[in-house]
């Protein structure tokens, strides 16, 4: 199996992507490339099924948020975006992530605290409106 993802210390850190689920795939031998400029959340199951979705791959992208996709069957269609995958894959904005790639943002995002949202409630009524 082969993966692409929007790779970066940001995504991890605010849990938009899984830094963990890298090691898993890593460890069955799977190539992953890095794309900074995805941001598609494309799932193609084998040359006749695949889904396009806003759901990350994450626990939050399955269970808690709410997120919307759609079920494709379609053998052109999925075929059309087997060969986009390739052509990402090649492209020169592309890279093949490594072990060692994922050890170093692990290490990194060991050293930053705890990601917390912020909330603009909060924020919002403690601010005073200041018109002109």
């Amino acid at each position: 199996m082969d993966f692409i993802s929007n790779f970066s210390i940001p995504n991890f850190y605010k849990r938009s992507s899984d830094i963990e689920s890298f090691e898993t795939i890593k460890e069955y031998k799977d190539k992953v490339y890095n794309c900074q400029m995805l941001h598609a959340k494309i799932y193609i199951f084998d040359d006749k099924h695949s889904i396009v979705t806003s759901a990350n791959l994450t626990t939050s992208g399955f269970r808690k948020n709410v997120e919307y996709g759609v079920y494709i069957s379609d053998i052109n269609l999925v075929n059309k975006m087997i060969e986009d995958f390739k052509l990402i894959c090649n492209s020169e904005s592309a890279g093949r992530i490594d072990y060692n790639n994922i050890i170093h943002i692990e290490n990194i995002l060991k050293s930053l605290p705890i990601y917390q949202d912020v909330n603009l409630k909060n924020i919002i009524s403690t601010t005073k409106l200041i018109t002109f």
